[in-house]
């Protein structure tokens, strides 16, 4: 079969992503789709996702016909950092440090991501996956202890460094923490030969959209997100 198909747990569903080659028929593509419909036909609740690139409209089409229905957009934005990096404050004082997850296990990071993400924490094994890449690191920003705010950085080649889990637990938000903390970030990152940050975050969230924006951070790509 020349389609191929990978099923990750995410929270209560499952993320599906589907690669072809040129090989593929129609046919082969509604085989996977239909199984992977199978694979949560036992659990009601759960919803398979998937992601569509806004110019790809055969591909939006087919899963549109498969039931799959448009719930968000998902903007893929970049920072230039040959350009200047301006040093931001916070009212917290906090202490900006990369966590030591070897030593430490991920119990504490998942505790305060779950909490930074309002309860919808990002699947252990996609944040295993993110941190075994080249240069993968979790930075975080932390006061006594506890863990405020934090983002997640790996190499992506070419000189482009991700930039992507960024959190701030509620009690700690506005006041300008993960601004701190990126600006921090974005040093590291040159110091390790990155020329662009990139990251990726919902079109509905204006709050991240906003400091993303205010950091330098462009809009260079979308996808829609698809739920069955």
């Amino acid at each position: 079969m020349s389609v191929e198909y990978k099923l990750t747990k995410v929270n209560e569903g499952l993320r599906l992503e589907i690669s072809g080659n040129d090989t593929a028929t129609y046919e082969e593509y509604v085989a996977v789709v239909s199984e992977a419909k199978e694979r949560i036909k036992d659990t009601p609740e759960a919803e398979l996702q998937t992601f569509v690139n806004v110019r790809h409209e055969t591909e939006l089409e087919f899963f549109v016909s498969q039931g799959f229905f448009i719930v968000n957009t998902m903007l893929m934005m970049e920072k230039d950092l040959e350009e200047p990096v301006d040093q931001m404050s916070s009212k917290i004082p906090a202490e900006f440090k990369e966590y030591d997850f070897k030593a430490e296990g991920l119990k504490r990071y998942l505790k305060a991501n779950k909490a930074g993400f309002d309860g919808v924490q990002d699947p252990e094994k996609q944040i295993v996956d993110q941190i075994s890449q080249p240069h993968g690191t979790i930075h975080i920003a932390e006061k006594k202890g506890d863990i405020l705010a934090s983002v997640t950085t790996w190499d992506m080649g070419d000189g482009v460094f991700a930039t992507e889990n960024v959190f701030t637990v509620p009690k700690a938000r506005e006041q300008g923490l993960a601004a701190a903390l990126l600006s921090r970030v974005f040093e590291q990152l040159k110091n390790k030969g990155a020329k662009r940050a990139r990251l990726s975050v919902y079109g509905d969230d204006l709050p991240a959209l906003l400091l993303y924006i205010k950091l330098g951070y462009h809009i260079v790509d979308s996808n829609y997100e698809l739920r069955y």
